[in-house]
């Protein structure tokens, strides 16, 4: 009697598995077409500025040049970028 038991426990928790599977894919298939629906070939070559890649700036303990700034920042923008995360690698340690 026991082991009719488990064997139906076993037989539910497998059918609330599959069940589970099944909604958890319709719900991956419905929002991969909505994402589909919202991307075009010109938002792929014309991305919103959200969707650009950035850049990584390190600073070393403050040490720059305004003019050298602001070249490297049109840069970055002439060539779609969206901004840059300056680190300044000197804020670390005191240097004293």
């Amino acid at each position: 009697m026991r082991m009719h038991r488990t064997v139906a426990a076993v037989f539910n928790r497998h059918a609330n598995f599959s069940r589970g599977l099944t909604f958890l894919a319709v719900f991956i298939l419905l929002a991969s077409q909505a994402l589909h629906a919202q991307f075009s070939k010109e938002s792929f070559h014309n991305p919103p500025i959200e969707a650009r890649p950035g850049a990584l700036w390190t600073w070393l303990n403050g040490h720059v040049d305004l003019k050298q700034i602001t070249r490297e920042l049109e840069e970055m923008k002439a060539k779609g970028m969206r901004g840059a995360i300056i680190w300044d690698l000197g804020a670390i340690a005191d240097p004293e």
